[in-house]
């Protein structure tokens, strides 16, 4: 996202967009985890743990922002597997069946021509 945003990994820039959007979906997750919570009810877990208290919320999801894909997912997807620093222009990786997988960030160059993004909070 960074890469296609133009934004360097290693700017104040990037550590903003990064809270900025953990924040946004740590946000929407709970509220998606306690409107399921009314209606399913907490979590089995929930009586004793962290969130058995007056001022946390009552939710579904014990975890909320586990996010895929990693991996081969990531590369089956055209995405980036983390907020790691891409490792290589261009890379050849087998997968499970031995079949080779390319991957390129030719890819990337070709999208961010397209996309514009934009981070609503």
């Amino acid at each position: 996202m960074l890469v296609m945003m133009g934004v360097p990994y290693n700017s104040a820039e990037a550590l903003q967009v990064a809270e900025d959007l953990m924040r946004f979906i740590s946000q929407k997750a709970t509220e998606a985890s306690e409107e399921l919570a009314k209606d399913r009810g907490v979590f089995p877990a929930f009586t004793g743990s962290i969130y058995d208290a007056p001022d946390m919320p009552r939710v579904r999801n014990a975890t909320r922002t586990t996010i895929a894909p990693t991996g081969t997912l990531s590369m089956i997807a055209g995405c980036s597997s983390g907020i790691e620093p891409m490792f290589a222009l261009s890379y050849t990786k087998t997968v499970l069946d031995g079949t080779p997988f390319v991957e390129s960030i030719l890819t990337l160059k070709r999208r961010r021509k397209k996309a514009a993004f934009t981070l609503t909070t």
